[in-house]
């Protein structure tokens, strides 16, 4: 053996990681110069929190980057609203916020008095270290100080044990509202001083409390044939067998044993499993309704890991074993008796489980606590650590909630605040004891540490900084009242009087105990501790050390987007094609193949031909080549390998689920995000919960995707959400949204979409006739259910003095509907250069008109043909539809739009989002809301994930593809970074598409609560069209005036009504003794410019700026005038109206402007240069679009822009899948 000198090894590094490595520059600051830059951010932000202190504080409105602004009294939630963008500033920033979010975690409130205490001590540190101070022993005199005050503190301490005394201490924490004081000392006194108390949203104006005795989960039963009681829609059962399955039971024989051990006991039996289908369920069902068998089937809560716990604390407070878990190896057809629990009492309804007094053994629940309560000490993540007090609370005295009332979301945000605060405070009251309030305590504390000496001065410098220190939460909360702090502080300590003090809320000097102004132990402690702790580090800070962002180089020119729409899409498509049956004909979505397409082709091509025999070599060679590149395209489209994911929908109309209550699909549309979510694996994930978005979303989880959805506001739903204002509920449906849909009936391929993605839990109420109304001036046209030819006929029924200009317009209307419509989808799909190709040669109008029609002006085709004025401005009611008037509207756009009838969803939107999110976390899916997604994350060029804002902090989420459904404008502005939208050929389409748009056109509402009931108001459920006059370019007219030229021109000169709570059968159910009325208009959006907050990369409403609310309310009321002017009957029943603006619009939907549907309507849209390039594929790998910038607006548009998203991703006809699935499934029924 030898050795070779100066031998090392050398360890090989891959080129990407090498190159992934980031190396930032970092900037430094010393000495005085980098604590005066840290304490600038804690000055402000403890001014900020200071002004919320006492009971003359004043709230804090804060920019939410979703929903309304918040309103706060929360000093926590006021500190981590603070982020400034000098690093410097934000170091001192964080470290007081720190300080604040430590007090809470640990006692549950006084941060705003640890975040003044941390102030003042900072600053007092940083003056007395300039001077030339040791800091090191500065701090230990502030820390001796403080450990002699606490002592002092738990001296002067009184023990809180009366529900009086609690109530006392609940109170003084609510800001002095006696009643939450109440309900805190109440809901403490029945699931004890350490049992589980949540505070929800209530329903209601008041507060309420709700105690929930034993186990009760939020699961009903399976089938209502279940039912065994007269009075209410219940299961109730006694001493009753209980069987849990963590599978699914759907073989009769496997419940067979469990029937008989019932039978045999004469005991009735409740079988909890995943889920109950098939024979299995049938077999129960019989023997209940023939035999009478006490029996019920109810699915299992939860999902995943949560489920199988749930099910385990269950069997143990029962006494019973979960067959099918991992660690019970025996079978579910060998039951005995032993394995089944049993309990006292079950109550079953058709939203809700409760079991009471089960006959699990003691010791073994005590052990299932024990263990509980250790994973609640190691759990990290407020998400597990929510679920795990929940459990806990279950197995041991219950559940305590709190419902929070208000009259608005706001209102009720704020107030959960201060019930939170409320109950922390008093649950450390009654661990630690209780101080006199206000400031006081820490003042009385003084006397421990006025003679104490220091080892050295520097010590007695730190002492004297705690000494000023404690004064200052008194001082704050009386500056806050309005009165001189230096004399009150001199008062109080001139008293020997321990309870001596100062009452801020009534200006006088009181004994604090008997007041009730107190504060507990446990607060004052521990803001005292982290304030010194942080603050004396602070103040001991030499050096300074920031990050500088790395300035990313600018990368090399990629690929173009050329190939951004061919390679992955099926080889048929679902395309427009013209039915001509009847009065059924017009454009709608059906499936038609390449051949259908080739012939049509042929055809043209063939009269091209012969036409121009000259040119017969020319054209030939250029068929040859367009021929083989299609023939080309389409041989590499080969079906995915993915099954058909219809098959595990239900396609049928039939529903196999129970229907959701009030409160699951209030829960499931506001399911948060949780920062554990971006600790998963997801596949896909999807940016945006409108239609688009679900849809994309349930087609790839049942395709077997771990699919994640994020949504900004705070509940799912897009467009199609619901909301309450005041007790009024009303849909954000814009004209064309949800307001009304067609085609919402069998036969229909919209019809089976909505069954797939929903599992045929929604159904759909025709509206009725005539569910038009339009309205020109004062004259009246009812328009009744049709197509295209039903619409003629009634033209000219109404004026039969044009019969012929009316019968030649429509003729060229239906000549224009039978284009080959294959190419509307197929320019989006063919390969751009092939497309780009076509356009620039002309050649596209060698197969079809289609984009020859969609350039027309729809205006000058009605003049064209000779129609009067009135005929024009009927034909064209409906262009609100789409936001665009006639003398700017494509022709052939306008008459896709005309829509034949009219549904609504029965349960509102808020049902239809509902179960469709119900459906996607069956197959593994989540939908979080209030995930505000800053930036789509691009590594190499490819996508890596999505960054998302939530509360104060970002969080990564790692994925490989991502869909943006969003904006497709903002999604290349604001969301992926300008050097990687660049490489993308649509980025440079939507400079161009933007700039073409003449007038911005912005959304402006009423929302109109009624008393009364739809039969008591004789409200119809037809939509009202109302046009000033017949002039078609009165409302670019109106659009082009000042906001004052408007305010006098009066009422905007189109407006859509409706009355949602007449169109929906249930309406009464939620929302007895109300009904709603929605006036939708346009304004431009220039004209609240002024008011919106362009600091933030979101716009904000000014809502306290006077002249925003002034012009706000003039449109407003403008329109409110007109509305009554059609309906005076409902004068006397209006009890709440409330407008919205652009700046709304634009806050809510993350637009440009404000406007309904994003990109311009306008005819450029629609050329084939702008139509093309908008697609799924962005050309930019892992980033994928949809919505209604992909194809047109409306429901119609975004389902299918969702299924084509989706069937480009799993490279399969997802039009044709789902016919075959649907097919199927009836078949099987029918069988």
């Amino acid at each position: 053996m030898f050795r070779i000198s100066g031998y090392s090894v050398a360890r090989l590094v891959s080129r990407t990681v090498r190159s992934g490595l980031r190396h930032y520059a970092k900037d430094v600051k010393f000495g005085a110069d980098g604590r005066a830059s840290m304490l600038y951010g804690v000055d402000t932000l403890a001014d900020a929190v200071a002004v919320t202190m006492g009971p003359k504080g004043r709230n804090v409105v804060i920019e939410q980057s979703w929903g309304s602004p918040k309103i706060t009294k929360d000093g926590v939630t006021v500190a981590k609203a603070i982020d400034f963008k000098d690093k410097y500033k934000n170091l001192g920033a964080k470290l007081v916020q720190d300080v604040a979010n430590k007090t809470n975690e640990e006692a549950g409130d006084g941060t705003t008095c640890a975040t003044v205490l941390a102030r003042a001590i900072a600053k007092e540190g940083f003056e007395n270290i300039s001077k030339g101070a040791n800091p090191v022993e500065v701090r230990r005199g502030v820390m001796n100080a403080v450990e002699l005050l606490v002592a002092e503190l738990k001296k002067m301490s009184k023990n809180v044990t009366t529900p009086e005394e609690i109530a006392q201490v609940a109170t003084i924490s609510a800001n002095g509202d006696s009643t939450v004081g109440k309900l805190i000392s109440e809901a403490m006194k029945k699931v004890g001083n350490k049992g589980v108390i949540t505070v929800k949203d209530g329903k209601t104006l008041h507060d309420e409390l709700e105690t929930i005795e034993g186990m009760k989960f939020d699961r009903g039963y399976i089938s209502p044939y279940f039912i065994n009681t007269t009075k209410g829609a219940k299961v109730e059962f006694e001493k009753c067998l209980l069987l849990f399955s963590e599978k699914k039971i759907s073989q009769v024989q496997d419940i067979v044993p469990a029937l008989e051990l019932a039978n045999k006991y004469r005991k009735p039996i409740v079988i909890v499993a995943e889920d109950v289908d098939g024979e299995a369920l049938t077999t129960l069902v019989l023997n209940r309704l023939k035999v009478g068998l006490q029996v019920a089937a109810v699915k299992a809560p939860g999902f995943g890991d949560n489920r199988k716990n749930t099910l385990k604390d269950m069997a143990i407070a029962t006494g019973g074993v979960v067959f099918g878990d991992d660690a019970n190896l025996l079978k579910i057809e060998d039951v005995q008796i032993t394995d089944l629990g049993e309990a006292e009492e079950v109550s079953i309804t058709k939203d809700d489980t409760l079991i009471l007094r089960g006959k699990g053994k003691p010791e073994e629940v005590e052990k299932r606590i024990g263990m509980i309560e250790d994973e609640l000490e190691q759990s990290t993540s407020d998400y597990e650590k929510e679920k795990l007090n929940e459990r806990l609370a279950k197995l041991s005295k219950g559940v305590a909630v709190l419902k929070v009332g208000g009259a608005s979301e706001v209102e009720v945000n704020e107030k959960k605040d201060r019930v939170t605060d409320a109950l922390n405070a008093t649950r450390a009251a009654v661990e630690e004891g209780i101080v006199p309030g206000g400031g006081v305590a820490l003042l009385r504390a003084l006397k421990a540490i006025e003679n104490m000496k220091g080892e050295n001065a520097d010590q007695e410098k730190g002492m004297r900084i705690v000494q000023k220190a404690v004064r200052e939460p008194i001082m704050t909360i009386v500056r806050n009242a309005g009165v001189d702090p230096s004399s009150v502080v001199e008062r109080v300590l001139a008293s020997s009087e321990l309870s001596y003090g100062y009452d801020a809320m009534n200006d006088t000097f009181v004994d604090m105990f008997k007041a009730g102004i107190i504060d507990p132990t446990k607060v004052i402690r521990t803001a005292l501790q982290d304030a010194a702790g942080v603050a004396s580090l602070l103040a001991t800070t030499e050096c300074v050390v920031t990050e500088v962002p790395k300035e990313e180089p600018q990368m090399a020119a990629g690929m173009g987007g050329g190939m951004g729409g061919g390679a992955d899409f099926p080889a048929t498509f679902s395309v427009f094609y013209l039915r001509t049956v009847g009065d059924t004909s017009r454009a709608c979505l059906l499936k038609s193949g390449v051949q259908d397409s080739a012939r049509s082709g042929y055809n043209s091509v063939s009269f091209f031909v012969m036409s121009a025999p000259e040119m017969i070599p020319a054209i030939y060679l250029i068929l040859a080549i367009i021929s083989a590149s299609l023939y080309g395209f389409l041989k590499i489209l080969k079906p995915g390998s993915n099954d058909n994911c219809f098959l595990k929908m239900i396609c049928t109309g039939n529903p196999v689920d129970p229907p959701m209550s009030n409160e699951q699909i209030h829960d499931i549309l506001r399911n948060r995000f949780k920062p554990s979510i971006a600790d998963e694996k997801w596949d896909v994930v999807v940016i945006g919960s409108g239609l688009s978005g679900l849809t994309i979303a349930k087609v790839l989880a049942a395709a077997g995707r771990r699919v994640l959805v994020l949504e900004q506001h705070d509940r799912a739903g897009g467009s199609c959400h619901t909301f309450k204002l005041d007790k009024y509920e009303f849909d954000v449906g814009q004209f064309f949204c949800l307001h009304y849909v067609q085609d919402m009936c069998l036969g229909k391929e919209l019809y089976r979409i909505c069954l797939a993605i929903t599992d045929s839990q929604v159904c759909w109420q025709k509206m009725e006739e005539p569910f038009d109304n339009v309205i020109i001036g004062k004259r009246y046209y009812g328009r009744t259910a049709g197509g295209i030819v039903h619409f003629r006929d009634q033209l000219k029924r109404w004026f039969s003095d044009e019969v012929d200009s009316i019968e030649n317009y429509f003729d060229y209307v239906l000549k224009s509907l039978n284009s080959n419509f294959w190419w509307l989808t197929g320019a989006k799909r063919l390969p751009l250069f092939l497309v780009r190709f076509l356009s620039k040669f002309g050649f596209i109008n060698i197969f079809t008109n289609l984009f020859k029609y969609f350039e027309l002006n729809l205006l000058d085709v009605m003049k064209k043909y000779g129609l009067s004025a009135e005929v024009r401005a009927v034909i064209g009611y409906y262009f609100v539809n789409y936001g665009v008037p006639p003398n700017r509207a494509s022709f052939l756009q306008h008459h896709l739009f005309l829509m034949e009838n009219g549904y609504y969803p029965v349960g509102g939107a808020s049902s239809l989002i509902a179960n469709i999110i119900r459906s996607i976390q069956k197959f593994g899916g989540k939908v979080a809301v209030q995930a505000d997604v800053q930036q789509i994350v691009f590594v190499n060029g490819r996508v890596n994930g999505v960054t998302v804002n939530y509360g104060s902090s970002n969080f990564f989420i790692q994925t490989a593809l991502v869909v943006s459904t969003a904006s497709i404008s903002k999604t290349f502005s604001d969301l992926i970074p300008r050097n990687i939208a660049q490489n993308s050929a649509m980025f440079e389409v939507l400079n161009q598409l933007n700039s073409l748009e003449t007038i911005p056109v912005g959304g402006f509402q009423a929302y109109i609560g009624l008393s009364g009931t739809k039969n008591d108001l004789q409200l119809p459920s037809s939509n009202y069209f109302w046009c000033k006059n017949n002039n078609p370019y009165e409302f670019d007219h109106y659009l082009s005036l000042s906001s004052s030229a408007a305010v006098e021109y009066g009422c905007p000169p189109q407006i859509f009504i409706c009355f949602p709570s007449a169109k929906d059968p249930t309406w009464d159910e939620r929302n007895p003794g109300t009904s709603t009325c929605q006036l939708i208009s346009h304004t431009n959006p220039t004209w609240f410019e002024k008011f919106k907050n362009t600091s933030k990369r979101k716009s904000i409403k000014r809502l306290k700026r006077t002249e925003y609310t002034e012009l706000k309310h003039q449109i407003g009321e403008l329109m409110l005038s007109q509305f009554l002017v059609l309906f005076p009957n409902l004068k006397s029943y209006i009890t709440y109206v409330e407008f919205s603006t652009p700046l709304t619009q634009q806050y809510y939907m993350r637009n440009m402007h404000g406007e309904y549907y994003s990109l311009t309507q306008q005819i450029d849209r629609f050329k084939l240069k702008f139509w093309s390039e908008l697609r799924c594929r962005t050309g930019l790998p892992g980033l994928y679009l949809s919505g209604q910038d992909v194809l047109f607006c409306g429901i119609g548009s975004v389902l299918h822009s969702g299924l084509i998203t989706a069937g480009s991703i799993l490279r399969r006809n997802l039009f044709e899948d789902l016919k075959k699935a649907y097919k199927e499934q009836i078949n099987y029924g029918r069988k």
